[in-house]
């Protein structure tokens, strides 16, 4: 395929333990890294370099994290139904058990309220006490939470959710035939869904009216839109991380990676702030070593330089 992308990695950090769904803080500093070993770890999105440990933090494995809007606090979701609040510096706030089975994402709705997506289900936490909410029930993957403090959801059946701030069930339509494994919200209200069936697909609002579809080769497993949303990210098993036009979904670019980094997808995320170059944050389970490209389009690396000695 010929194109100007070019990728270059700038920063490999190896972890100890397979890890979970990472989570880049609001000011794009600091990236929250689950183990599947019970510990946390923090690093600086600028060099990969390790900031903060907290081993044990959980008794099990720990499958996602999550930052609050403010940056404030960090939410950790681990097997079985365990749900970690720290602080910045990783003290503890509040530990709960109780959720129903395992924690697959998690998402803050402001400051008082914590969304988790589970194998039995949507559950809320009331923030900072920790009472569980009433939720809604039905194997949930991924989830987005809207401006009105409702959700997107997307299940194990392929089906998309729209849900309210009392998890009501306000749409729900058939939007991949495989589970979904991601939801990504755009800026205009608009969602974009990555599903095993190796679709994905960008809806109008939330409504079933897809504005396109695109099938790429292999199991999809992560998506990232970019601060511009000039690009979306795509990874899948096939060892590529393919770059789509949000627009249209026509592809522009496929970064095909080293053997050494295959496996399950747990993290694709691009930074805030920067376009063209991009940096897009990756995890490949199996490799267990988080990476960082610098990714652009004709352009030369200067804007990250400049981000990096800022």
């Amino acid at each position: 395929m010929s194109d100007p992308f070019a990728f270059e990695c700038v920063w490999s950090t190896p972890l100890p333990a397979k890890a979970g769904r990472f989570a880049l803080s609001p000011d794009g500093e600091i990236l929250a890294v689950p183990g599947r070993d019970g510990s946390i770890r923090l690093l600086s999105v600028r060099d990969g370099q390790v900031l903060a440990v907290r081993s044990a933090a959980h008794r099990r494995e720990i499958i996602a994290a999550a930052w609050s809007a403010n940056g404030s606090l960090l939410a950790t979701g681990a097997y079985p139904g365990e749900v970690g609040i720290w602080r910045p510096d990783l003290s503890p706030v509040v530990a709960l058990g109780g959720l129903p089975r395992e924690v697959n994402t998690l998402e803050f709705a402001g400051v008082r309220r914590l969304v988790a997506a589970t194998e039995s289900g949507l559950s809320q936490i009331a923030l900072p006490a920790g009472d569980i909410l009433p939720g809604a029930s039905g194997s949930a993957n991924h989830l987005v939470c809207t401006g009105d403090g409702g959700v997107i959801a997307g299940t194990e059946g392929g089906l998309l959710q729209v849900r309210g701030a009392a998890m009501e069930l306000r749409r729900s339509w058939p939007a991949h035939a495989a589970p979904i494994c991601q939801v990504v919200r755009c800026d205009n209200g608009d969602c974009i869904t990555v599903g095993k069936d190796r679709m994905v697909v960008r809806w109008r609002a939330t409504t079933p009216v897809a504005r396109w579809r695109r099938e790429l080769g292999g199991e999809l497993l992560a998506a990232a839109l970019a601060p511009d949303e000039a690009v979306l990210a795509v990874r899948g098993r096939d060892d590529r991380v393919h770059l789509l036009d949000p627009r249209d979904g026509q592809a522009l670019h496929a970064h095909v990676e080293p053997a050494t980094e295959r496996g399950w997808c747990v993290g694709l995320q691009f930074l805030p702030g920067l376009a063209d170059p991009w940096l897009l944050l990756g995890l490949a389970e199996e490799d267990r070593c988080i990476r960082a490209w610098c990714v652009r389009r004709g352009a030369d690396r200067a804007a990250w330089s400049e981000w990096v000695s800022a």
